[in-house]
């Protein structure tokens, strides 16, 4: 998949929407019907262009199977494990983003997915970092967590990138499965469903 954002220089998040790349690819054209006295008459075999249609609606995120109904009071997100390799990648890739304190980092997932999901400000904060539990469901689509037997032993929560929860608010706006595989693409592991373990309340 071509990537369709960047970081410049000044650390600034610059997306290029389908719209802008479609208007450089056709500048770069230079076409013209204009004859070698400057007129522009038609051709015999000219037709004339359909009138422009309006874009069909892309495909929404297909997120089966849903989490199971164990627990009516426990909250789920669809998203993505967060790992150190997600950031040596982004670094290798684009070098400006080595400069953005590792710490911090984490941070900066969010804001690039939500530009990337075109959210509004509604949606925006179910896109958010989450402490989560690990589900067998995990266990077995993501290579950080092969093998792992989910009901032996304790484990550590871990940070997820959530996309939406599930909730019928939610659902009623779910994005493109286009926008969600460049997320996908950017955090290099599938998204999954995951309990919830702690809900920061600060972003709401």
């Amino acid at each position: 998949m071509t990537r369709r954002w960047y970081v410049d220089e000044d650390l600034r998040l610059i997306l290029h929407s389908p719209e802008q790349q479609l208007a450089s690819d056709l500048d770069r054209l230079h076409l013209s019907d204009e004859d070698s006295d400057g007129s522009t008459t038609p051709k015999a075999g000219d037709k004339p262009l359909p009138p422009p249609s309006s874009p069909e609606p892309l495909p929404r995120v297909n997120c089966l199977p849903y989490p199971p109904h164990v627990n009516p009071r426990r909250l789920w997100v669809y998203g993505y494990l967060v790992r150190d390799n997600v950031r040596n990648r982004l670094v290798a890739e684009m070098p400006t983003m080595g400069r953005i304190f590792p710490d911090s980092f984490v941070e900066v997932y969010p804001v690039i997915a939500r530009k990337l999901l075109g959210v509004d400000e509604k949606t925006a904060k179910e896109v958010r970092l989450v402490t989560c539990q690990i589900h067998s469901s995990a266990t077995r689509k993501i290579p950080e967590l092969f093998g792992l037997d989910v009901t032996k032993g304790k484990h550590m929560p871990e940070l997820v990138l959530s996309l939406f929860t599930f909730t019928n608010r939610a659902f009623r706006t779910l994005p493109s499965q286009a926008a969600v595989d460049e997320v996908t693409d950017m955090m290099g592991s599938p998204p999954v469903w995951w309990p919830v373990y702690e809900w920061d309340p600060f972003y709401d």
